[in-house]
């Protein structure tokens, strides 16, 4: 749902320079990154100092499959985006 609101957000503000979005786009995704690979940290931390018997878990396949997910909604609206302005101008001719 991160990654729908995110891609909202971005799209949405159109008094923004196409560099700003393109920053936009790599800064916000690279601190999601971040502050996952911390979360997942702090976690394994929390779990080998309690009497859970939970495994730790390994922050960077976490931290990956996180931005990968938060960036998709993104993707598929910029290949939706492709798809229709082609189908307008095949019509078009």
């Amino acid at each position: 749902m991160s990654g729908f609101v995110y891609n909202f957000l971005i799209t949405d503000i159109k008094h923004l320079e196409r560099k700003h979005h393109i920053l936009a786009g790599i800064i916000i995704p690279l601190i999601a990154f971040g502050n996952m690979v911390m979360m997942v940290l702090v976690s394994n931390k929390l779990i080998e100092k309690s009497i859970l018997k939970t495994s730790s878990h390994n922050p960077w396949v976490i931290g990956v499959v996180f931005v990968i997910v938060f960036i998709l909604p993104a993707v598929i609206d910029k290949v939706r985006v492709s798809i229709q302005s082609n189908r307008k101008a095949v019509l078009v001719r």
